[in-house]
């Protein structure tokens, strides 16, 4: 190919590369018409307070690009491609579109606070580059899709205070969570011996679900751990007293963690011993 394009007329050479600049750019147009149908489903489905107020809409029909006219939560990277959604507090209502996942460069996609409803797409895992996700305080249903397992960037999530049920292993591969907060939900099931794998974890709070069973020794690999919060739940098990840096006996809990590192435990409401 080297030595072809070295043999071509000037002309020749030039035209070879307005083609592949079109063909480039339209490659480009095809993936920002798509993330801009997605804001359209997001628009017409959800139904974010700010973007009722707009201008422009991205249902309007003359949008090439998703950040092309301002669009309130709304950014885009160095591509055009949108890289984040917040939406919190905005009295949207409805469920989440499955072709939110055409946004497949979203870094940070926050709907908290809102009036959602459903589930969260099973195809929710294409969302690979996400690195926040906060829906908190809102109606969400179901269980963790198992795809979840794909985001291997995901460094915050924020689920509490929905009616999420079943067992939270998908979650359990990722390896990259510094903050989780699942509390206030339906979740059951043991705590999984897989948890020792998220040794990034620096704040966790499942309280107030129906988590039963030991608490897994393999918490011991969660060195970082600085806030820990079990509260109210069906734990039960042995466990032996500690005492931490506060200068508190906080009753017993397992020797199984760093405890030095703890600044935060709090295990009441469950059937400890």
């Amino acid at each position: 190919k080297i030595q072809l394009a070295a043999t071509m007329r000037p002309g020749c050479v030039l035209v070879a590369a307005v083609v592949c600049a079109f063909a480039v750019l339209g490659a480009a147009g095809q993936e920002w018409a798509t993330e801009v149908a997605a804001l359209c489903d997001v628009a017409t489905q959800n139904a974010p307070a700010a973007w009722a107020r707009a201008a422009q809409s991205p249902c309007d029909g003359d949008w090439l690009m998703p950040c092309e006219h301002a669009l309130a939560g709304v950014a885009c990277d160095r591509f055009g491609r949108v890289s984040q959604l917040l939406l919190s507090r905005q009295s949207m209502t409805g469920s989440i579109t499955e072709s939110i996942t055409n946004m497949s460069h979203l870094c940070w996609l926050d709907f908290g606070y809102n009036k959602l409803k459903g589930s969260i797409p099973e195809n929710f895992g294409e969302l690979k580059y996400l690195y926040e996700l906060s829906l908190p305080g809102n109606q969400f249903t179901g269980t963790i899709p198992s795809s979840f397992g794909k985001i291997k960037d995901l460094t915050h999530l924020y689920l509490q205070g929905n009616q999420f049920f079943g067992p939270i292993d998908p979650l359990m591969s990722l390896s990259t969570i510094v903050s989780m907060d699942l509390s206030n939900n339906s979740f059951t099931g043991p705590l999984p011996t897989e948890i020792g794998q998220m040794s990034n974890l620096e704040y966790i709070d499942i309280s107030q679900n129906s988590f039963a069973g030991e608490l897994p020794t393999t918490l011991e690999n969660c060195a970082k751990l600085e806030e820990l919060r079990l509260n109210s739940n069906k734990f039960t098990g042995t466990v032996f007293a500690v005492t931490f840096s506060t200068h508190q006996t906080l009753g017993t809990i397992p020797n199984l963690i760093p405890l030095f590192q703890l600044n935060i435990l709090d295990l009441s409401s469950n059937q400890l011993s």
